[in-house]
């Protein structure tokens, strides 16, 4: 059952991954130049706030399948912040600056200077 979800998983993002290439190809765009390592990729480093008002920071490439996703597994709901264009690199940095507000992996203690950094680098 599990290998089921994942091949799931797996086939929409490969389909979501060749919709990308159509669109840039109708734009005359080589979709290659956008191929890179996993860690150089260039997505969004979004802040998604829990009712309790814990800050969780994380990396995609598809903004709101990542916010849906996250809320089947959450108690409460998750209301995006703002988001920057980034990549896990980025990502990697933003957690070693706010490592003093961490709670656990990639959730942050909601508190005035995360919340007013989110202000100045956001995006959306």
């Amino acid at each position: 059952m599990a290998e089921d979800v994942g091949l799931i998983k797996l086939m929409q993002r490969v389909r979501k991954e060749e919709e990308l290439d159509r669109q840039f190809r109708a734009m005359g765009i080589d979709p290659s130049q956008f191929k890179t390592k996993r860690k150089e990729a260039v997505g969004f480093i979004y802040f998604l706030q829990d009712g309790h008002n814990n800050i969780k920071i994380g990396w995609t490439k598809y903004l709101e399948d990542r916010r849906k996703a996250l809320m089947t597994g959450s108690a409460s709901d998750l209301r995006l912040l703002g988001y920057v264009q980034g990549t896990r690199k980025g990502e990697a940095a933003m957690h070693s600056k706010l490592k003093t507000l961490r709670i656990t992996k990639e959730w942050y203690r909601g508190d005035a200077n995360l919340l007013e950094y989110i202000r100045q680098v956001k995006e959306g």
